[in-house]
């Protein structure tokens, strides 16, 4: 077998971080019957993705990308061995070393500021139900609301104030999509102005972060190794006027009362706090496992100013360009075409993509998936029976 490998991250030759994302590609004349990537006796889970660049690049060869996480943040053993290495077939191809010193610090700091966070939440828990205060000390497990009876839970690592009838009330499932938004410079420096003052801020729907501050308290519906809290936007477990700043990055698509969350976000918001909100506006679908609404500048001006919020600053991210957005439709379009259709249009120049008919006689039209009419949608209807 005739084999490329490309390490795409990561992009240094000593891992020392606790969350190590691992990418990269392989072209080959024969498809590898086994890959895997391992650090000493430990196999790291992969997930082999389609890579058609790969492809286009070597002419006659397979194209396989691959993605994993190398993540010491929940378990690790300092096994001796220095090196991560991409098996394939059997064959050895070095990812990169580990600074086992540099990783067993790391692991002290998190585990301390893990426990500072724990601290500052028993101090402002408040019940998501009926709102009233909650009293919780270091030796409690269950967490009782005298007020109305509910039952919530905690560890050394999160509370969960996500018993099952709020995930049902909310239409949470469980899902294999994991969100990871690193912040971007805009979000560190909404965070940096606030923390320098002594402020604590409130991440709603912080993702997985591989990196984490005392001073802000990450929520989410998945029990990644960042969470903090597990709750909804809807219904937020804080007391009324506990943060500093509040700051929430591309969640608001993917729930189902938009307006709701923004008044929970204003609820626990002290008065003269900062909002930092970024949602999508021109993006295709894409669930985690939903994806309910986007939102123009104004509509989501909209949804804090009618809560008596003042506009700071209004903007479109680098992150946010509208080359991006045709990038993605574009890219999603040819996703959902069949593969003679999809080469067919990879070849149009933009000229003649604009002269494309809307036609039933147009193959690049008509053969688009339901899937991607539905996704790429550019607009939708139903309708509905009163009960």
């Amino acid at each position: 077998m005739t084999l490329k490998v490309r390490i795409e991250a990561p992009t240094t030759p000593l891992i020392s971080s606790l969350a190590t994302p691992i990418k990269g590609w392989i072209s080959a004349d024969e498809y590898p019957k086994a890959v895997s990537i391992r650090y000493g006796g430990s196999e790291v889970p992969l997930r082999i993705i389609e890579r058609p660049d790969v492809e286009r690049a070597f002419p006659g060869n397979f194209g396989i990308g691959f993605n994993a996480k190398l993540d010491f943040r929940l378990e690790y053993v300092d096994t001796g061995k220095a090196s991560v290495d991409l098996m394939i077939d059997g064959e050895r191809h070095p990812i990169a070393s580990l600074d086992h010193s540099a990783i067993s610090a790391g692991i002290d700091n998190w585990k301390q500021t893990k426990k500072q966070k724990m601290e500052v939440i028993a101090r402002i828990a408040a019940c998501p139900v009926c709102r009233s205060d909650l009293e919780i000390t270091d030796s409690q497990s269950a967490i009782f609301c005298r007020s109305c009876s509910s039952v919530y839970y905690r560890n050394s690592t999160n509370f969960d104030f996500l018993p099952q009838y709020l995930r049902d009330e909310f239409r949470l499932v469980e899902t294999e999509n994991v969100s990871a938004h690193p912040y971007p410079n805009e979000g560190k420096k909404f965070f940096k102005e606030i923390i320098d003052r002594g402020g604590l801020v409130l991440d709603m729907g912080a993702g997985d972060q591989a990196h984490i501050h005392p001073s802000i308290i990450c929520t989410e519906v998945v029990a990644y190794p960042a969470t903090d809290v597990l709750s909804v936007g809807q219904r937020l477990p804080f007391r009324d006027q506990s943060f500093d700043g509040v700051y929430t990055n591309a969640v608001l698509e993917h729930v189902t009362d938009p307006f709701a969350c923004a008044e929970e976000l204003m609820r626990v918001l002290k008065p003269g706090g900062k909002v930092f909100c970024s949602v999508p506006f021109l993006q295709p679908e894409h669930g985690y496992p939903h994806h309910y609404y986007n939102m123009t500048q104004d509509g989501l001006t909209n949804l804090f100013t009618r809560l008596g919020a003042t506009p700071l600053e209004k903007a479109t991210p680098n992150w946010g360009h509208p080359l991006y957005a045709g990038q993605w439709f574009l890219s999603s379009y040819l996703h959902y075409l069949p593969v003679e259709n999809r080469k067919k249009m990879e070849s149009l120049s933009i000229a003649e993509f604009l002269k494309l008919r809307r036609s039933a006689k147009e193959p690049i039209f008509s053969s688009l998936s339901a899937e991607g009419m539905r996704v790429l949608a550019c607009a939708t209807y139903a309708t509905f029976l009163k009960s």
